[in-house]
């Protein structure tokens, strides 16, 4: 409704020789906390109609106002490295005592902090077959999986013995992300969770990877997995991700942390909502806003296919081949 409120404002002002402070901070709040391209438009219209009429220093005074600056995009380092048991490795979750692994091959594993690594837990699992994706609910008590093969998403209970060793419950298939492309193996291929107080409609969603062309985002309710937004990658961010092979999301600031196998790259992006007028009503516009990447030095062989946020300002990143696991830093 910013859009409406703006309108109004800007006719209140009518055609006036000075614009006072308190009239142009009246222009900001309408706005909204984004400034959206509808929004700067009757910006530039008012201007252009009352051009003769304001004073420079107005001018330039509302422009700065409604400025928008892109907010710079965190700095990652990677700090350390570690063996993986996993010769598979397709997703990770750090736990009190360890990491939950996913293996696109064996199911899962668990490795504690200490680099054992036990008997693998899940291989018969329905949730771990095929398993590319694996991330985990706000509360920890709850595991999501996907497979690529057959696009289906689990939900299995999580819990911990005395030892702090994971095991999983029943799982529950909640369904079967739509159909993007025909490249086998290209699919969706990694998944997290959007925390309720980051979504438009204050409800926490499942948004998934699609690996190959079409490289979008999907975002989806839960527990049916509806599909709300299907996103493209903003052009600017094609060339620094030729594949997409996991997504963090930042606990933090909501950003989207993507992860290219073959770039060897992290692409920052933010979720933008805007509206826009249509006929009787305002339309809202979820798009995606590429804030900055990090190319990673990493050997020459490794594959990273895995990506999570431990808090907000540590990732991990497990390597599929090579069994390597790195923490990297993130730095705003």
């Amino acid at each position: 409704m910013s859009v409406q409120r703006l309108q109004q404002q800007l006719l209140a002002l009518g055609s006036k020789p000075h614009l006072s402070q308190k009239e142009i901070s009246a222009l900001r709040q309408a706005a909204g906390t984004t400034v959206s391209p509808k929004e700067r438009a009757l910006v530039d219209d008012f201007v252009r109609q009352h051009r003769d009429a304001l004073e420079e220093t107005d001018i330039r005074q509302l422009y700065k106002s409604l400025s928008r600056p892109l907010p710079t995009h965190a700095q990652l380092r990677i700090t350390e490295e570690h063996a993986l048991g996993s010769k598979e490795a397709s997703g990770v979750i750090r736990t009190k005592k360890g990491w939950l692994i996913a293996d696109d091959d064996k199911g899962l594993f668990y490795q504690t902090h200490q680099g054992e690594t036990t008997k693998q837990i899940g291989s018969k699992h329905k949730a771990a077959q095929g398993i590319e994706g694996l991330c985990l609910s706000e509360d920890g008590k709850t595991a999501y999986t996907l497979s690529e093969d057959s696009r289906a998403v689990y939900a299995v209970p999580l819990s911990f013995d005395k030892k702090g060793h994971p095991k999983l419950g029943e799982a529950e298939r909640l369904g079967r992300l739509p159909t993007l492309g025909d490249t086998h193996n290209k699919g969706w291929e990694g998944l997290d969770i959007l925390p309720a107080r980051f979504s438009a409609d204050g409800k926490q969603h499942i948004v998934a990877i699609h690996e190959g062309e079409p490289r979008q985002i999907g975002i989806f309710a839960l527990p049916d997995l509806t599909t709300a937004h299907l996103l493209k990658l903003p052009n600017e961010v094609k060339e620094h991700l030729a594949d997409l092979s996991d997504i963090a999301i930042c606990p933090k600031t909501g950003h989207l942390f993507l992860l290219s196998d073959e770039s060897r790259t992290i692409a920052e992006l933010a979720i933008q909502s805007r509206h826009r007028s249509a006929p009787g009503a305002l339309l809202e516009q979820v798009e995606l806003e590429y804030l900055g990447h990090t190319t990673l030095d990493l050997p020459k062989h490794a594959k990273p296919e895995g990506l999570s946020f431990d808090g907000e300002n540590t990732l991990w990143m497990v390597s599929d081949g090579d069994q390597r696991m790195w923490k990297i830093d993130v730095q705003r």
